[in-house]
């Protein structure tokens, strides 16, 4: 038991010693529990909606039904004509466009049920499952109120893609832009461990420059990252059906950018971590977080607003955002250029970074 005594007390002298690996392992449940709680609080909080609001029909009737959806308090509206509220929905600032079909004042005079068209993307969950029901209910309400008894209006849910899209073709571009992410950030930590074992430093006494050290393990990643996302994309789209409506070379094109980022990333925080222990935990600090706010699995639609500006800089929510458009066609959260441009920052703010910062023992 003595023995055992001790080996324990040097190994927690030991742990103790590593400051960085001390704080993040102590700290990051804390941090994480933060992080979630404000996630989860700002999912149950009401938010308004964007809506484009088309009215075709110049009757009274088109009239008095837009001025009831103007007066809905959770709704925020805009009229800037169709093409351009077509154009913000598919760019991801609108949740829905709702038109006032020209024939709608004469179909309510005829008692006949009316139409009203609800524009939608599938690809954002928010929408489905909240904007539709809410729009539905409120259409509702407005036509008890309009003429005493409810369905005198439905509502014709029209998507903005080809198709509707299953919950799989939402979550399986996430599943591949969450490994690519883990292999970058966390494949680091076999640099932390080369460093910690000297093995760095008997580089450094050769000619090699750290440019150099850093391009083969920047080739080598990109290589697995490479085999690793094929052989997802392969069993997504063989197994259950996800397309590539954009193109493999497409694909292609933002998964490695994606992944370069990251790599670059994950050799940016491992300058900051002298072992293994260390890396670790600083390694899940930067991945899980995000895992949960850039929207991979989860619609940021319901974030707290404090948070959206932190979302819409992770390097996640622009890979998985990328990667979602191009596989299955849906309009996310950014225009495809933004993705390319975001990720492209990123990668020469890691990398340079890591250069800058890089150490040998």
């Amino acid at each position: 038991m003595k023995a055992i005594g001790a080996l324990i007390l040097a190994l927690g002298r030991e742990f103790v010693r590593d400051r960085t690996a001390l704080f993040f392992t102590l700290a990051f449940p804390f941090i994480f529990m933060v992080i979630f709680g404000l996630l989860m609080q700002g999912l149950d909080r009401p938010r308004n909606f964007d809506i484009g609001l088309v009215v075709e029909d110049t009757s009274p009737a088109a009239s008095g039904l837009a001025n009831a959806l103007r007066n809905v308090t959770v709704l925020k509206i805009t009229e800037d004509g169709f093409d351009a509220e077509q154009d913000r929905l598919e760019e991801g600032d609108r949740d829905a466009v709702i038109v006032v079909p020209e024939g709608f004042g004469d179909t309510v005079a005829a008692g006949a049920t009316a139409t009203v068209r609800v524009f939608f993307d599938p690809s954002r969950q928010t929408t489905a499952t909240i904007v539709l029901p809410i729009l539905s209910q409120i259409l509702d309400e407005i036509d008890r109120v309009r003429a005493g008894t409810p369905r005198g209006l439905v509502i014709e849910p029209v998507s903005v893609v080809a198709s509707d899209l299953r919950v799989v073709d939402f979550v399986a571009p996430g599943v591949i832009a969450m490994s690519v992410m883990q292999l970058g950030v966390f494949s680091s930590i076999n640099l932390v461990m080369r460093r910690e074992k000297l093995i760095l430093k008997r580089l450094g006494a050769t000619p090699i420059r750290r440019e150099t050290v850093i391009a083969g393990e920047v080739l080598f990643r990109l290589i697995i990252t490479a085999v690793q996302a094929v052989l997802l994309v392969a069993m997504a789209n063989l197994a259950f059906g996800v397309p590539i409506q954009g193109g493999f070379h497409e694909l292609v094109a933002i998964v490695g950018l994606g992944a370069l980022a990251f790599i670059g990333l994950g050799f940016a925080i491992s300058s900051f971590a002298k072992t293994e222990e260390g890396m670790l935990p600083i390694a899940q600090l930067v991945s899980l977080p995000m895992m949960f706010l850039s929207g991979i699995f989860f619609p940021i639609d319901g974030l707290p607003g404090f948070l959206q500006p932190v979302v819409k800089v992770l390097p996640l929510t622009f890979l998985g955002d990328g990667i979602r458009q191009t596989m299955v066609g849906g309009f996310s959260i950014n225009a495809m250029w933004v993705n390319y441009m975001a990720l492209a920052l990123w990668l020469a703010a890691t990398f340079l970074v890591a250069v800058r910062l890089f150490k040998w023992e």
